[in-house]
C-alpha cells in the first residue's frame, strides 16, 4: 500500500506483540469482570478499522480460542471493517488463511464478518446504502448494527488529512468530552474511535470491553479533561498502559521517553487502553478503578515490546489512580497554585495580578525575510520584496479595475506572481493588492530583536510584513525607546519552566511559545501610536497598582516600588524551588509567583532579580570567563577569516560529546567551559548549545536568503564579538547559576 495512503488515512501497523498483549488482557478481563471467554458463544468481537487484519489473525491462531469453538466464532463472532480496498482484501486472505490453518478445516470457507465501509460513515444515522451495487456488503452491516458488541478491539487511525465531518459521532464528542479548560473539541481519528466503540458498549445488554492502542496524548493533555471525566463516568473499570515513545519532546526527556513501539510510524506517545462496562453497571456513587501502568524511562523499542511480549492485564503491575479536581490523571497540579499571584489577567483572579498587560512575542510568518543578522541585507531584501510587490499591485489593478473587494481578493490570490524568492505571500497581502495598497519601506522600521536566547537579530517592524506584532508597538514604540520584558513560555506550553529578560522585541518562539511581560507601556499624548514623535510619548509602568498595594501591605512596607516588584517577579520565577514544586502547574498554566517568607527574603529576590537581569540583557558587555584559545599552527590573527564562524560544535562525538571544548572554527578551539556552565537551562538547552545552535550560516531554501551572523560582528566592528559572546555567555551562566543556588526559601 502506497505511503501516501498510509498517511491519509492514519495507518500504523501494530507490532504483533502490542497485538498479542492486548488480546491475552481482554481474555483476563473477559474472565475477571464477566466470568467468560473469548471463544465462548454470544461474545461478539468486532475491530471496527482491521487494516490488513493483524488483530484478527493473532486472535485466530494463538490458541485462545479453542478449535471447538473456531467455526462459530469465525461464522457468526468476529466482524471487521476497512475503509481500503485493497486493505480489504488483504485482510480477508489473512484472516481466511489463519482460520483454515488454525482449524484445519477441510473446504475453504470465505471470511463474511468483514466489510468494506468506512466505519464513522456506516454509524451516521443517515448513512447511504447501495442496495443495488453492494447488496452483500450492506446486509453484513445491518447485521453487524443489530448485534450485541461485546469486545471492540485494535488500532484505529490516530490522525489523517481526512477532513470530512461526521455529524453523529462528532456531536457526540463535543457534547461528551467538552474540555472545561480549552474551546477546541477534539477531531482526532482516534477519539471518534472510542467514542464510537463507547457507544457500542453503551447500548448492549450485557457489558463488554474497549481495547485499543492509540495515540497517547489523551493522558496528560488539558484538552482531554472531559474525554478523561467522561470515559470515568462512563466505564466501570479503566486501564491504560503508558508505553511513552514521544519523538516531539527534546533533550533529557526526549531520551527518557525511549523508543517508539512503532518505532518512525508515529511520534506521539503511545498508549493502550482498556474501557471495562460491567453488566450489571456498578452503582452511580461507586468509586472507579483507574489503573495505570508506565513503562518506564530510557527503554528501547526492542526492549519495550519484549516487555509486552511475556506479559498480560492480569500479570502488569498497575498503580491506582485519584484524578484531582481537574481530571488530571498524571503530573497532577497543585491546588496552592491557583491561590498564588498571576504575572496577567486569567479567568478566575484569586489575587491582584502582576502586571496590566502581557503579549505574545511577534510572529512574522516570513522570518527568512524579516529577520538577518545583517542589517544591511535585511534592508535590502525588504526593499527588493517591496519593489516586487508593488509591481503585482500594479499589474492586477490594470487587469482587474473594478469589482466587488471580497472577489477581487480571490483574484488577486490566483494572478499575484508566487515566486518565493522575491516575496512571501500571506492572506493580507492579496487582500492588500485587491485594495490597490501600495508599501513603503521605512528604515526606521529596522529594529534590534531577540530570535533565540542570546541571539539578537535585526527585524523590519512593519505591520504590513509581520503577522502579529502583539503589544509591541506599545513596548518599544521606537527603536530607541527604553524598556525591558520578561519573555516566559506561554500557558499550555508543556515544557520545562524558563524565561528571560530582553530589552528589545522579542520573537514568538524565542525558546518556545512566548508571552512577554514589559515594566513600562509607552503612550501617546495625542492618543494613537502610528508615527508618533519620541516627544510625544509618555512611558507608563505596566505594574498593577493593586498588586503593588498589596505587597505594601504585606510587608508593611510604603517604600515598595514597581521596579522593585519587577525584579522580584523575575527573582521568583528563577527559584528552582518554585520550579521544582510547581513543575506540574507550569506545563499546563500561565505563571503564579508566591509571597517570600519575609520582607529580608523579598528584598533578597529584588537584589537578585535586578543583578540576573542585568546579566540577561546585557549580556553583550559582561566580563568574559577566561576561556583558554587554542590556535591551529598556521593561524593568523589578522587574516580575514581568522576569527568567522560556519558551523560550531562541541569536542568529541556523539553519544561522548566534550562539553568543556567547543570547536570554534578550523583555527580556533576553546577549552576550559565549566561543567557548571551547562547548568543554566532554557529549556532542554543550555545557554551555550543556544549559541552553538544559532551562530552559523543558514541559507532559507525557499527565498535562497543568507542569514551570516559573521555580519553582525562586520556591523558592530567587533571581529572578536562571536568568539567574546561564548566567554561572555559562559561567564552569564556561571554567575545565573550562582545566583539561584543562593536565592532564599520560599513558603511553598
Amino acid at each position: 500500500m502506497p505511503e501516501e495512503t498510509f498517511k491519509s488515512l492514519g495507518i500504523a501497523y501494530t507490532p504483533v506483540e502490542v497485538v498479542d498483549y492486548i488480546i491475552r488482557s481482554v481474555e483476563d478481563l473477559l474472565k475477571m469482570e464477566f466470568a467468560v471467554s473469548l471463544g465462548d458463544e454470544g461474545v461478539h468481537i468486532i475491530d471496527p478499522f482491521v487494516g490488513t487484519g493483524t488483530f484478527i489473525t493473532r486472535l485466530l491462531g494463538n490458541g485462545i480460542i479453542s478449535k471447538e469453538d473456531l467455526p462459530r466464532k469465525y461464522a457468526e463472532e468476529i466482524h471487521a471493517n476497512e475503509i481500503n480496498l485493497l486493505a480489504y482484501y488483504i485482510a480477508a486472505i489473512n484472516i481466511e488463511a489463519t482460520y483454515h490453518e488454525a482449524a484445519e478445516a477441510g473446504e475453504y470457507q470465505p471470511f463474511e464478518g468483514i466489510v468494506l465501509t468506512d466505519t464513522f460513515q456506516a454509524y451516521e444515522s443517515s448513512a447511504p446504502i447501495d442496495e443495488m451495487w453492494f447488496p452483500e456488503n450492506n446486509d453484513r452491516i445491518k447485521r453487524q448494527k443489530e448485534l450485541d458488541i461485546r469486545i471492540v478491539i485494535g488500532n484505529p487511525p490516530w490522525s489523517g488529512t481526512n477532513n470530512r465531518a461526521y455529524h453523529a459521532v462528532d456531536t457526540r464528542i463535543s457534547q461528551i468530552y467538552k474540555s472545561s479548560r480549552k474551546k477546541n473539541w477534539l477531531r482526532d481519528p482516534y477519539v471518534r474511535a472510542i467514542r464510537l466503540a463507547s457507544d457500542w458498549i453503551q447500548d448492549g445488554e450485557n457489558g463488554g470491553v474497549v481495547a485499543f492502542v492509540t495515540n497517547g496524548g489523551f493522558i496528560d493533555s488539558n484538552s482531554f479533561d472531559g474525554f478523561r471525566k467522561a470515559i470515568a463516568d462512563e466505564f466501570d473499570v479503566i486501564y491504560c498502559y503508558n508505553l511513552r515513545g514521544n519523538a516531539r519532546t527534546s533533550g533529557e526527556r526526549r531520551r527518557q521517553e525511549g523508543g517508539g513501539v512503532f518505532d518512525a510510524s508515529a511520534r506521539s506517545c503511545v498508549a493502550i487502553l482498556f474501557l471495562v462496562k460491567r453488566y450489571p453497571p456498578s452503582p452511580p456513587d461507586a468509586a472507579i478503578p483507574i489503573n495505570y501502568r508506565d513503562i518506564g524511562d530510557y527503554l528501547k523499542r526492542e526492549e519495550k515490546l519484549d516487555i509486552l511480549a511475556v506479559s498480560r492485564l492480569a500479570e502488569t503491575e498497575w498503580m491506582r489512580i485519584e484524578p484531582n479536581k481537574h481530571n488530571e490523571w498524571i503530573n497532577q497540579q497543585s491546588d496552592t497554585f491557583s491561590t498564588l499571584r498571576p504575572l496577567a489577567s486569567v479567568d478566575v483572579v484569586s489575587q491582584a495580578q502582576i502586571f496590566l498587560e502581557g503579549t505574545q512575542g511577534l510572529i512574522s510568518s516570513r522570518d527568512a525575510w524579516c529577520f538577518n543578522s545583517s542589517e544591511e541585507i535585511l534592508s535590502n531584501n525588504i526593499e527588493r520584496s517591496i519593489d516586487f510587490y508593488n509591481r503585482e499591485v500594479t499589474a492586477f489593478l490594470l487587469k482587474n479595475p473594478t469589482g466587488k473587494k471580497s472577489e477581487k481578493a480571490l483574484y488577486a490570490k490566483a494572478a499575484v506572481n508566487k515566486d518565493g524568492t522575491r516575496f512571501h505571500w500571506g492572506r493580507e497581502n492579496y487582500g492588500d493588492v485587491a485594495q490597490g495598497i501600495r508599501y513603503e519601506f521605512d528604515r526606521d522600521n529596522v529594529r534590534p530583536a531577540i530570535y533565540r536566547p542570546f541571539f539578537k537579530q535585526r527585524l523590519y517592524f512593519d505591520r504590513k510584513l509581520n503577522n502579529q506584532r502583539g503589544a509591541f508597538p506599545e513596548i518599544y514604540p521606537h527603536s530607541k525607546s527604553g524598556n525591558a520584558g520578561i519573555a516566559v513560555l506561554r500557558e499550555g506550553a508543556n515544557k520545562a519552566f524558563h524565561c528571560l529578560m530582553t530589552n528589545c522585541i522579542a520573537e514568538y518562539h524565542l525558546t518556545g511559545d512566548t508571552a512577554y511581560f514589559p515594566c513600562y507601556r509607552y503612550e501617546s499624548k495625542r492618543g494613537f501610536m502610528n508615527k508618533v514623535d519620541e516627544s510625544e510619548l509618555q512611558r507608563i509602568s505596566n505594574i498593577n497598582p493593586a498588586a503593588l498595594t498589596e505587597f505594601r501591605a504585606h510587608y508593611v512596607d510604603g517604600d515598595i516600588s514597581e521596579d522593585d516588584l519587577f525584579y522580584y517577579t523575575y527573582g521568583i520565577l528563577h527559584s528552582q524551588q518554585w520550579r521544582d514544586t510547581f513543575a506540574n502547574d507550569l506545563a499546563k498554566s500561565a505563571a503564579r509567583i508566591p509571597m517570600a517568607a519575609s520582607l529580608e527574603d523579598f528584598r533578597a529576590f529584588v537584589a537578585s532579580g535586578r543583578e540576573l537581569a542585568d546579566l540577561h540583557v546585557n549580556y553583550e558587555t559582561v566580563e568574559p570567563y577566561p576561556l583558554e584559545e587554542i590556535h591551529a599552527p598556521n593561524w593568523n590573527a589578522d587574516a580575514p577569516e581568522a576569527y568567522r564562524v560556519e558551523k560550531m560544535k562541541y569536542a568529541g562525538k556523539r553519544p561522548n560529546l566534550d562539553t568543556s571544548a567547543i570547536i570554534y572554527n578550523a583555527g580556533i578551539t576553546l577549552t576550559g567551559i565549566p561543567a557548571e556552565a551547562h547548568d543554566y537551562k532554557l529549556g532542554t538547552r543550555s545557554a551555550l548549545d543556544w549559541l552553538i545552535d544559532r551562530y552559523r550560516v543558514t541559507t532559507h531554501k525557499k527565498s535562497g536568503i543568507v542569514n551570516d551572523p559573521n555580519d553582525w560582528a562586520a556591523e558592530v566592528g567587533e571581529p572578536r564579538y562571536i568568539l567574546d559572546l561564548i566567554k561572555r555567555v559562559t561567564t552569564v551562566s556561571l554567575r545565573t547559576v550562582e545566583i539561584v543556588r543562593g536565592l532564599p526559601e520560599l513558603p511553598i
